[in-house]
This record gives structure tokens, C-alpha cells and sequence, in this order.
């Protein structure tokens, strides 16, 4: 939900940062720093995927002992298929990383296509220190390349009873017997502009004739609008959201294509 900025996307893009410029870098993302230390003409790889996470409750305040739920996406842009891992860390009420908590290798992306990971539950040990949590999320190539990263917080209160957790494991990012729900170009949506102040146009293609509902919801989850509830013919169509009355902030639409579900974030500047 919240980016972290990969050492290997600043050397990517040679940015010059005035000297007040605050950073938070992907741990572990040692392959570039080392690269570039070794060798000053080092070209970090390309980045394309995009993770995503939208935890289920916010704030999310879970006991030891307990679980939570979060939405996961990866996003391909790009014009050819890919290769990538996505392992998950925790960032302790100490301010030490602990983890990797899950490791999935090998997902297939699709070009120009998303997997979209519903409910994902992570359960708490019950000897995990109460506190402040920072659950992380990376794709790229494990462990010498972070591709992108996501974040989002949680807090620890105190224990359940008889849980009966006793160690970190973290969710499976697959449903049976794929890798998530594909969202192919069948059903591509995006919004222009993005941010945007105070209007936004969001597009999409269907593949064939279906039932089409497209929802706004808040960084809390609620839902606030309703842009389209209806059958839908096949082609590229799209839909205005007029947010004056709303207050600047994150924001998700989301896409219901008959059987196909597409969440994306935007962002309300005025």
C-alpha cells in the first residue's frame, strides 16, 4: 500500500536528490549497491511488475495469536511475458527485518495482464512481541534483485487464547491450482489522469459481452460510488468520476467483468 523506493530504481534513473531528500529503501537490495561500488557503468535491471497490497482492515490491529487479511495484486505492463519471485519480510516492533515469512517462486506474468490475490490471511505467533509491525512484500528475482515493493502496517495487542500459532508462515500467494485470478487484456482498465483534480476518466476493454459493475472505494474500503451496474457489449468503453465533493487522498475503483475482478489505486490532489 505504501512504495518503498529500490536503491536499484535511483541508480536506474540517476536521479540527483537535493540534500534534504528523505528515502526509504528496499532491504536487502544489496545487488545494486554492490554493482555500482564494483563497477561505475553497473545498469541495474528494468523494472516493469508492480506489487500492490490493500490490507483488509485499516488500521489493522490484531492480537498475538490472531490473523489478518489482505488483497494482492502483480501487475505487468510491459509487452512480454515474466519470470518473477515474491517473498514477504517484517519489519519487528524493534526496528529489525525478520523473514523472509513466505517465499513463491516462479509466477508466470502474463504481458499486460495482472494476478489479483484475494483474502490473503497471515496468521500471529503468539509469542510475537506487541507492538508496531511493517509486513512487506517484494518482487523480483529472490534474493539478489527487488524488482518493487509494498508495505502497509499493523499492530500486535495483546494475546488470543489457545491459538495454537507458533511461528510466522506466511500466506500462500496461489488459489488451488493457479497462480491467482489472470486479468488478461480482456478486461484492461486504467484511469487518465492519475492524480487527478477533480475529474478522472476510467477505461476498459471487454472481450465479449458480460456483466459489467465498476465501484469507488476510500482507503478505508467503503464503498462510495457506483459508476456502472449493468451488461456491458463487447469493445473498449469508459466512465467518468466527478470526486469535487470528495476530500484529497488514495482511492481504489474496482471492475467486475463477469467473472473477472480488477482493483486499481488512484489519487485525489487538489
Amino acid at each position: 500500500m505504501k512504495k518503498v523506493i529500490s536503491i536499484s530504481l535511483l541508480i536506474q534513473l540517476a536521479l540527483c536528490l537535493p540534500a534534504a531528500a528523505e528515502i526509504i529503501f528496499a532491504p536487502g537490495d544489496y545487488q545494486a549497491i554492490n554493482g555500482a561500488i564494483a563497477n561505475p557503468s553497473y545498469q541495474a535491471p528494468v523494472n516493469c511488475v508492480v506489487i500492490d497490497m490493500i490490507p483488509g482492515t485499516d488500521p489493522t490491529i490484531v492480537p498475538a495469536g490472531g490473523q489478518f487479511t489482505y488483497d494482492a495484486s502483480l501487475d505487468n505492463p510491459c509487452n512480454e511475458d515474466l519470470l518473477r519471485d515474491v517473498w514477504l519480510m517484517l519489519r519487528l516492533p524493534n526496528g529489525s527485518y525478520f523473514g523472509p515469512i513466505g517465499k513463491h517462486r516462479g509466477f508466470t506474468l502474463f504481458a499486460n495482464s495482472t494476478l489479483i490475490f484475494h483474502n490473503r490471511t497471515q496468521s500471529i505467533p503468539t509469542f510475537a512481541p506487541l507492538g508496531d509491525y511493517t509486513y512487506i512484500s517484494h518482487c523480483g528475482t529472490y534474493p539478489t534483485w527487488i524488482e518493487d515493493s509494498d508495505y502497509f502496517y499493523f499492530t500486535v495487542i495483546s494475546s488470543a487464547e489457545l491459538s495454537g500459532i507458533d511461528e510466522w508462515e506466511g500466506p500462500e500467494w496461489s488459489d488451488g491450482s493457479d497462480n491467482g485470478i489472470a486479468i488478461s487484456n480482456a478486461a484492461i482498465i486504467q484511469n487518465n489522469p492519475n492524480p487527478f483534480n477533480a475529474q478522472t476518466t476510467i477505461q476498459y476493454q471487454l472481450s465479449k459481452d458480460c456483466d459489467v459493475a465498476l465501484t469507488i472505494y476510500n482507503i478505508r474500503g467503503q464503498k462510495i460510488e457506483t459508476l456502472i451496474d449493468k451488461p456491458m457489449p463487447a469493445g473498449v468503453h469508459q466512465a467518468n468520476w466527478d470526486a469535487s465533493s470528495y476530500s484529497s487522498g488514495i482511492y481504489f475503483y474496482k471492475l467486475v467483468a463477469g467473472k473477472q475482478i480488477f482493483t486499481k489505486r488512484m489519487t485525489l490532489l487538489k
